[in-house]
């Protein structure tokens, strides 16, 4: 489900006074989260939520930027059978894991099979799966990630 985003101003802000439980974001940890979640809003919950566990659990109160780097890896790894599955139904169509794999920045040889225009229907294929949106970027932000680890 595509979702509206939040202006990077807002997340700022919201970070900046976040307290739970007397715990806090060093600032390098804000910007991480900042960065990853690109004004996602769940997203923007759900990681926040798994760096204070992952500081929790290192026996912190201050949140830092190795506890985001492991709440990213978690949560890639709860969401991988749903981004498999989303993945093998996109990859079904012939080129259209291809148009993917370009939109991320891997290197990839030129079909000569893949007309312009078949690569438009394709584009508006995934924009109305709400895989991208209208500027040929990913609605969720975790999947992009989740691509990225596999393909790069």
């Amino acid at each position: 489900m595509k979702i509206g985003t939040l202006e990077d101003k807002e997340i700022s802000t919201f970070l900046t006074g976040l307290n739970i439980q007397a715990s806090s974001l060093s600032l390098e940890a804000s910007a991480l989260i900042q960065t990853i979640v690109k004004g996602h809003p769940f997203y923007l919950i759900k990681l926040i939520q798994e760096s204070y566990i992952a500081s929790l659990l290192r026996g912190d109160t201050h949140i830092q930027t190795e506890d985001v780097e492991k709440a990213v890896n978690k949560i890639l790894f709860d969401n991988k059978s749903f981004f498999e599955s989303e993945w093998s139904k996109i990859n079904a169509k012939k080129h259209k894991g291809l148009i993917l794999k370009e939109l991320i920045g891997v290197a990839i040889e030129k079909n000569k099979e893949l007309s312009l225009s078949y690569k438009s229907q394709l584009l508006k294929e995934l924009k109305d799966q709400t895989i991208i949106d209208e500027e040929k970027k990913f609605v969720d932000v975790f999947f992009e990630l989740w691509l990225r680890k596999e393909f790069e």
